[in-house]
């Protein structure tokens, strides 16, 4: 829940654990709502698989690597815009670190404070 300096939680979103019958896991999801640098933002987490909530096609699956202390993690940046070359209307970034799927989606945010964001849960989780 701490991704370091600057970064506020402003509550919880969805706490969800379903199970079969026979007590096998289904589905995870976990959500959390953050403020950094008067952007909000949210995280979806699961380990079972990439906690979509929304469906969407990319013309292309390119993912690019952010550097860790152990190497790097792959991620799977989509966003769209609005006009503002400042921000961006809606950015998405869907990667695994550490046994953990995660979905981070902002609205009206930079690319360059998104990747702060995005760093700070790949550094923290």
């Amino acid at each position: 829940s701490n991704l370091g300096h600057g970064f506020e939680n402003v509550g919880d979103n969805d706490h969800i654990v379903t199970y079969n019958n026979d007590g096998s896991l289904v589905r995870d999801l976990v959500g959390f709502s953050y403020k950094y640098a008067e952007n909000e933002f949210s995280i979806a987490a699961s380990r079972l698989t990439v906690p979509y909530d929304c469906i969407y096609t990319l013309d292309q699956n390119n993912k690019t690597p952010i550097p860790t202390a152990n190497g790097s993690v792959d991620v799977l940046f989509a966003g769209s815009t609005n006009g503002d070359k400042d921000n961006l209307a809606l950015i998405v970034a869907d990667f695994e670190n550490n046994g953990v799927y995660y979905r981070v989606k902002a609205e009206n945010v930079s690319l360059a404070n998104f990747s702060l964001i995005v760093k700070a849960i790949i550094n923290n989780g």
